[in-house]
């Protein structure tokens, strides 16, 4: 199955050609780290070796290569990944790792979304992650506010209760009314 996609470039071809040697040379100038985490190459679809060098001739050559995004997510599902989580700008990459994609149901996540506000996104997208398992770091999503303050809510009349955030069990925070 085929998509057209559009886009202001013919990234991946020989159209990109000129671009290659000035974008190498600038992309020499930064000091990549080595990575953290296991990195899939998305040119090749097989998971870099740990002592890999990536540089500008690594990333250069991602500009004019074909994409190996259907072995990228297979692999991607060999390292026992139960979330993945995307960082563009519209959930394309997402829907289209979704027939490929072994994981659990609703483990392929997208920050942003088109035709929704960032925030609201990126809210949907870490309750998403949460239900999945994954505990963002709260105190670096909203600094020390928001973090652990208990919210009053509405409750039935048989009852009083205050909501705390984070993974606390309700029975820490309601008790019935005598």
């Amino acid at each position: 199955k085929t998509k057209r996609l559009t886009t202001s470039h013919a990234f991946h071809s020989h159209l990109m050609d000129p671009v290659l040697e000035p974008f190498a040379a600038i992309a020499h100038e930064i000091h990549f780290r080595p990575a953290e985490m296991p990195l899939i190459c998305n040119v090749s679809g097989k998971l870099l070796a740990a002592d890999q060098t990536v540089d500008g001739s690594y990333w250069a050559e991602h500009i004019r290569s074909a994409v190996a995004y259907a072995p990228s997510i297979e692999t991607l599902g060999e390292q026992d990944c139960d979330v993945v989580l995307e960082l563009g700008p519209q959930a394309v990459l997402t829907r289209m790792a979704a027939s490929k994609w072994q994981g659990p149901a609703g483990s392929l996540i997208s920050c942003l979304q088109k035709d929704v506000a960032d925030a609201a996104a990126i809210s949907q997208a870490l309750a998403q992650a949460y239900v999945h398992g994954v505990t963002p770091h709260f105190r670096s999503l909203h600094g020390r506010r928001g973090v652990n303050n208990r919210v009053p809510l509405p409750t039935d009349s048989g009852s009083t209760c205050s909501y705390a955030s984070g993974r606390r069990a309700m029975a820490e925070v309601c008790r019935p009314a005598l």
